[in-house]
């Protein structure tokens, strides 16, 4: 009888292991994703912000004839 309790106790430890080493997996495997969504959106919102500011530059030079240099500065405050 010992050793069939024993043999339950480590196959209960064992398959205990297992769920906890997959839902790790898992976990680490969602929070790559999350990550990745969050740089490929932050790339995005640095990219659109980059077109925004090339076009209200350009359209601030082409209508008052300034430096755009003044519009880049005050746009980055």
């Amino acid at each position: 009888m010992g050793k069939a309790t024993i043999h339950l106790a480590l196959y209960i430890v064992c398959v205990c292991l297992s769920i906890n080493l997959g839902i790790q997996i898992r976990v680490k495997f969602h929070v790559a994703k999350l990550r990745k969504k969050q740089s490929l959106h932050s790339i995005a919102i640095r990219s659109s912000y980059h077109a925004i500011l090339a076009r209200e530059t350009h359209y601030f030079t082409q209508n008052t004839g300034h430096n755009s240099q003044v519009r880049v500065t005050c746009l980055n405050r």
